[in-house]
């Protein structure tokens, strides 16, 4: 028997045994899938390895750039302004916080008319008595500044990268601390100041990609003497008695969760348990193990994300057009919903191409896929069409050295103020379960900043 198990090798299983190890605790991580890492994944694409899921974390606390820096990783920050993309155009993405300017001479407020802009202002002599009963980042900022300002500086950022709506996110999931700094200075602009100062880079990754991190950890464990297993789904857990739990599994084929029935099943068992796993897993084997646990949760509508990399050869990308890259506005008629010049945005990619590849070879990443929509598939040349447009290019299929798309099924939900609700509910009520916890994306919130640093605290606290 060993001292833990850990259900769920993504970034939050590894983070949390990573801690547990450091304390002594003897620990063996179940995957179901072929590798690990979950949504920070990574593969070869032109030669080189490159992100295929998340490719950074917010620098919102310092516990990510912490564990990096203990493990021993050089990080880096991106390079390029960023823009976003919508029917009228392109204008620059607002330093901040989800599209909102810490300061009113940001370039940002030139998505605005005269009149919004003047509208926006107002910001800065409004009481702040309302500030206890807004709940979703919509409310804020709508209250605040305008609808303009929310329609065409915010929601594209939020449904980009949350594949959300700001009417459907609560302001505590995805701004913490922001509630208190507009009450603190009497000013949304203000406390988004407060929160990102004036010139502090807010994104970071290690050099060669986020994927390092969780390769670097796997590394550490298994130095460690620890036991990662891949292949292997859990079909149920039981809380002893006694004290303890046991944990039945069976292999997989590797591609999905689901276990293969005409494989001999596993028995492991351990002190303590924590499930790291995404929450349609997590729920099966909850109410299997804890019926009285309280799962009547409001689950949001979910996204089912799609990625396709492209290294190319093209002059006209010399110049980095649109910087580090563009999201687009929901009211764009192209089906992209963000584009990455991943190799301008991370130098030590375009160095690495181009030592393989000669001059002019870059590195795009383009992300389809908001909540709501049903999964889009596109094939090259509408993948193409859609960069060129973002870009103000012309790429064609002949400058395609190599391609890879990744489908990442229904894994990204919006954390609304009823989940989020909800969530702490069930959270209280686990903390009075001994030696057992729950973690990962669907807990914590959505980004590396939010899970990472909870699954840390999990596994050094359990």
């Amino acid at each position: 028997m060993t001292d833990a198990i850990i259900i769920g090798g993504g970034i939050a299983g590894l983070s949390a045994a990573y801690r547990l190890s450091l304390r002594g605790i003897r620990c063996r991580v179940l995957e179901a899938r072929s590798r690990l890492g979950g949504l920070v994944g990574a593969g070869s694409v032109g030669g080189i390895k490159i992100d295929l899921g998340a490719e950074s974390y917010a620098l919102r606390n310092g516990e990510i750039s912490r564990l990096c820096s203990e493990l021993g990783l050089t990080m880096n920050c991106p390079q390029g302004k960023s823009w976003i993309y919508h029917s009228g155009g392109a204008t620059p993405i607002a330093y901040g916080i989800w599209g909102i300017p810490a300061s009113w001479d940001d370039g940002a407020w030139s998505a605005l008319t005269g009149e919004e802009y003047a509208r926006a202002r107002m910001d800065e002599n409004m009481a702040t008595d309302r500030i206890g009963r807004i709940s979703t980042l919509a409310e804020l900022v709508r209250w605040r500044c305008g609808q303009a300002m929310l329609e065409k500086m915010v929601a594209p950022m939020v449904g980009s990268i949350h594949s959300a709506s700001p009417e459907k996110i609560g302001i505590d999931a995805i701004a913490p601390g922001l509630r208190q700094a507009i009450e603190e200075t009497g000013s949304l602009i203000r406390g988004v100041k407060k929160l990102r100062g004036t010139d502090k880079p807010n994104l970071a990754q290690p050099v060669g990609g986020m994927h390092v991190l969780h390769e670097t950890l796997a590394e550490k464990l298994r130095g460690a003497g620890e036991t990662l297993t891949t292949r292997m789904s859990c079909e149920k857990i039981i809380a002893e008695p006694e004290g303890g739990f046991t944990v039945t599994a069976r292999e997989t084929d590797g591609r999905s969760e689901d276990a293969d029935r005409h494989t001999p099943g596993h028995t492991f068992g351990a002190e303590k348990l924590i499930l790291a796993t995404g929450w349609k897993s997590a729920c099966r084997l909850l109410r299997g193990a804890f019926p009285e646990a309280p799962l009547d949760i409001s689950f949001p509508a979910d996204a089912s994300p799609v990625g396709v990399t492209v290294v190319l050869r093209s002059r006209e990308l010399d110049c980095a057009p649109r910087g580090s890259g563009l999201l687009v506005s929901a009211d764009s008629p192209l089906r992209a919903k963000a584009l990455t010049h991943y190799s301008e945005k991370w130098k030590w990619c375009g160095n690495r191409l181009r030592a393989l590849h000669g001059p002019h070879t870059h590195a795009l990443r383009i992300s389809y896929g908001r909540a709501g929509e049903e999964e889009i598939l596109p094939d090259l040349p509408s993948v193409l069409h859609d960069a060129s447009a973002l870009l103000q290019c012309t790429l064609r299929e002949d400058d395609v050295i190599d391609f890879r798309t990744v489908r990442w099924g229904r894994s990204l939900l919006s954390h609304t103020p009823q989940y989020t609700a909800d969530i702490a509910r069930l959270i209280e009520w686990q903390s009075r379960i001994p030696n057992f916890a729950v973690t990962g994306a669907w807990i914590a919130g959505t980004g590396l900043g939010a899970v990472i640093p909870h699954a840390l605290t999990v596994g050094s606290e359990l």
